[in-house]
């Protein structure tokens, strides 16, 4: 195992434990559970969620590790590159205004990576009171700011920066492969102005009037 690969891992384990404290947390405010939804906020035109590369890194993990899913990994990374080039999505997409259906959405409209590997923006994206879906804001803000220096710690402030989840977990698993291979090296990302990770979403059943998320950064 590479150096790099050894930082990564164990910012996951420890991105782990921050999503699962923030996941506890937001759990206890579910207005409603998402049973029976057709999760519109999950398909293209209204999912526009960006992760960062430890998110991402996460997801991999996930993959690799949980019983149920590894023998689906090729099946997952083939959606995952699938809906990259089916929608068009872009690394330059710092904004969520491209929007997708997301590789992780089964046919049940259940989420295959629900719990372990869920990114932030997904887990604090939950049913209000009032009627609706939205972004449950001081949980996202407090853990989004512990996740960022995460991702400085392992790739400085300026090797990272939020992505659509298809864009960055291709990445990912393409610099799993890259780092696996003997000799490999740290590569480091291109600078540039970074926006807040997290949801572009908006859910046809809310009732009362929707803020507009503030979950967006790279």
């Amino acid at each position: 195992m590479s150096d790099r690969r050894a930082r990564v891992e164990g910012a996951v384990a420890r991105l782990a434990e921050l999503l699962a404290r923030t996941a506890a947390g937001v759990e206890k405010k579910r207005a409603f559970t998402c049973a029976g939804c057709d999760a519109h906020c999950c398909k293209v035109g209204r999912n526009g969620m960006l992760v960062t590369r430890l998110e991402a890194e996460a997801i991999v993990a996930r993959l690799r590790e949980d019983p149920a899913l590894r023998p689906r990994v090729a099946e997952l990374a083939r959606r995952v590159s699938d809906t990259v080039r089916r929608h068009g999505l872009r690394a330059a997409d710092a904004t969520g205004a491209q929007t997708y259906t997301c590789p992780f959405l089964d046919e049940h409209n259940r989420c295959a990576i629900h719990g372990r590997g869920q990114p932030l923006g997904c887990i604090t994206f939950m049913p209000m009171r009032g009627g609706g879906c939205d972004q449950h804001v001081p949980e996202f803000e407090t853990a989004l700011d512990a996740m960022a220096r995460l991702n400085d710690e392992v790739y400085g402030p300026n090797g990272w920066r939020p992505m659509l989840i298809p864009v960055a977990v291709e990445r990912a698993l393409a610099a799993e492969v890259r780092d696996s291979r003997p000799g490999s090296r740290s590569r480091t990302g291109r600078s540039s102005r970074r926006r807040r990770p997290g949801s572009s979403r908006s859910s046809s059943c809310t009732r009362s009037r929707r803020r507009r998320s503030r979950s967006r950064r790279r």
